[in-house]
């Protein structure tokens, strides 16, 4: 609202608005519901690339997206992808939809890249390991006592960032969709 942003449409210029509404639309005439919210899930990692709060990473050499910095900066110059996606670059649509693919496949069928094949055979699958336990918690609540063989954190950020306020610009686009599901 400091910057005169009023609208969740101010956010994107009318091309980036266009595609984004194009592809929502084909997304939600999809009948597998399954299916329709794997697609939102790939909509919604480009809505992140695809708006005019994008700029250039002169280090990594390609587009970093509205929410690198966890709020919403505007940007004097930003910089404009590809929605639909290139060979080379970042932010499109269907790399998104690439790499769900490659997670849904390792989610399938998990292996380690680092392990020796002639040791390892061709995987190591940890979730038939009868002994394995994952607990989804807070590291707050670990019992010091017991024996861990990992455990991963996501500390919270310095800057106290606010998801909520963040994930609206995802829920304005995706309960378009969305809400249908319960009253349709």
């Amino acid at each position: 609202i400091a910057h005169h942003y009023i609208y969740w449409h101010q956010l994107f210029n009318p091309r980036q608005l266009l595609c984004l509404s194009t592809l929502l639309k084909g997304i939600d005439e999809e009948d597998d519901q399954v299916l329709k919210e794997m697609l939102l899930l790939s909509f919604s990692n480009s809505l992140n690339d695809n708006n005019m709060f994008c700029r250039f990473a002169q280090p990594r050499n390609h587009l970093v997206g509205i929410f690198a910095r966890h709020d919403y900066h505007p940007k004097n110059d930003f910089l404009e992808g590809n929605l639909w996606g290139t060979e080379f670059g970042h932010g499109g649509f269907t790399g998104y939809w690439e790499n769900l693919l490659k997670g849904k496949n390792y989610a399938l069928m998990p292996y380690d890249t680092g392990q020796n094949s002639d040791l390892h055979s061709e995987f190591r699958d940890i979730l038939k390991n009868t002994n394995t336990q994952l607990f989804a918690q807070s590291s707050a609540f670990l019992d010091l006592k017991s024996k861990y063989d990992l455990v991963i954190t996501d500390p919270p950020y310095a800057s106290n960032v606010n998801y909520a306020v963040l994930s609206d610009f995802f829920y304005v686009w995706l309960k378009l969709v969305l809400e249908k599901k319960n009253h349709g």
